[in-house]
């Protein structure tokens, strides 16, 4: 079975812009899982992307607050898919 991965980093919501472009949300329409890989800011670019499919993130740089408490947000993530192994961290 083939998994579609949406892909992204430093949305730096809402330094940058207030939501999400739509672009992004019409670009990951129909994938399996979404990765963030870090400079989230806000909780809400996560709640936004999950709307679409579950969503795990990496702690960012610049995350603060978001990082604290959010259970989608780790140091890395070691995910095993595929038989493949996917790491997911913010460099």
């Amino acid at each position: 079975m083939q998994m579609r991965i949406g892909l992204l980093s430093d949305t730096h919501i809402p330094e940058v812009a207030k939501t999400l472009p739509p672009q992004i949300m019409e670009a990951f329409r129909g994938v399996d899982l979404i990765l963030h890989a870090g400079d989230i800011y806000i909780p809400s670019v996560l709640d936004e992307l999950e709307d679409i499919a579950p969503v795990l993130a990496a702690k960012g740089d610049d995350d603060y607050g978001v990082t604290l408490t959010d259970k989608r947000v780790k140091e890395k993530h070691i995910l095993k898919l595929g038989g493949q192994t996917l790491w997911l961290i913010h460099e």
